[in-house]
């Protein structure tokens, strides 16, 4: 049973049943499984590859169950370290009791203040199914579900109208950080110009420097962090 086990699950047979499968809603095989041919060699040889490979996949299984792991790992040492790093600093030494609560502590040199007053935060705008006049134009525009944090994912890009009077305003630019409102509140992507007359729907935000002495880069790593312990779910 084994050997047979292994013959139906290889591609080719996969393929095989897929094709002779009836139904339209739920595909059935009905009898492709009957007629399906298969390799067949003795019995005695049957028995020995399916042994094989019964051990070949406990190890593959086992090396794909310490990969995972590894990569749990990885995820924590990195998250470990943007906390250090967001929350320390680089060679600071003296530290003052913080009133964030994901944080008990931060060098005495930081101050604490809403990103409100850090920022220029613009909410996207609503989608516009139809042009309001003649001037509105037809623009693609970014939503919460093409926010990851290694990147913007274009593979489903859509197109709204947008209004004369935001054509300039709305638009994105080169280094526009975007932060999800809706979905998985909080995951955000730089916009790197990916997209000429690129705009944005209200399920984002669009977050621009206010000062100087603020880097969007930072912000990503905070809101990075707060991300992955839940802390934003708490806003």
């Amino acid at each position: 049973y084994n050997y047979l086990f292994y013959s139906l699950n290889c591609d080719f047979s996969q393929e095989c049943v897929s094709f002779f499968s009836k139904g339209t809603t739920i595909m059935h095989s009905s009898d492709s499984t009957n007629y399906l041919k298969q390799p067949l060699p003795p019995k005695e040889d049957q028995i020995i590859i399916s042994d094989y490979l019964d051990e070949a996949t406990k190890k593959l299984n086992k090396v794909i169950e310490n990969k995972k792991r590894q990569v749990d790992l990885i995820e924590e040492g990195k998250l470990l370290e943007i906390f250090n790093k967001i929350s320390c600093g680089i060679n600071n030494k003296q530290f003052n009791d913080s009133n964030l609560e994901w944080i008990k502590s931060i060098p005495t040199n930081w101050k604490e203040r809403p990103l409100k007053r850090l920022y220029n935060i613009t909410l996207g705008r609503m989608v516009q199914p139809k042009p309001k006049d003649e001037k509105s134009l037809f623009y693609p525009y970014l939503k919460a579900k093409n926010m990851s944090w290694s990147g913007i994912k274009l593979d489903e890009v859509e197109s709204m109208w947008i209004n004369f009077n935001e054509l300039e305003y709305m638009k994105l630019k080169s280094g526009d950080l975007l932060v999800s409102e809706g979905g998985e509140v909080g995951k955000s992507s730089f916009f790197k110009g990916e997209i000429e007359n690129c705009y944005f729907q209200n399920s984002l935000h669009r977050i621009r420097e206010n000062e100087e002495n603020n880097c969007l880069k930072y912000l990503y790593y905070v809101l990075f962090y707060c991300f992955y312990i839940g802390e934003i779910d708490k806003v």
